[in-house]
């Protein structure tokens, strides 16, 4: 799936350890530098009564698995460099894109 691949990018975000509810641990990378130069996307939104109509002449209806799905989306060559991350090994860069809250 190649999701890291080494680099020797400027970038190199920190890795934060995370506790999940079960006790193990998480590798997250704290991406606040790269989002405050991220310029937002704004679109507009549909008002729920109309996707509830749109939905009841639907077809077909999608069931997706959202826990991997920005895993699937591949990144831009050229912005790759800007995800990278420092760890006690090189440092690597993300071979797919990634969103953060």
């Amino acid at each position: 799936m190649d999701l890291i691949e080494h680099s020797d990018s400027d970038w190199a975000h920190p890795v934060v350890c995370v506790a999940k509810r079960d006790g193990s641990i998480r590798l997250c990378i704290d991406f606040r530098l790269l989002n405050s130069f991220t310029i937002p996307d704004a679109y507009p939104m549909k008002h729920a009564t109309d996707l509830i109509y749109e939905i009841g002449k639907a077809h077909f209806i999608s069931v997706l698995d959202l826990t991997k799905r920005y895993w699937h989306i591949p990144m831009e060559e050229n912005s790759k460099h800007f995800t990278a991350f420092a760890l006690l090994i090189p440092d690597i860069i993300s071979g797919r894109s990634y969103l953060s809250e």
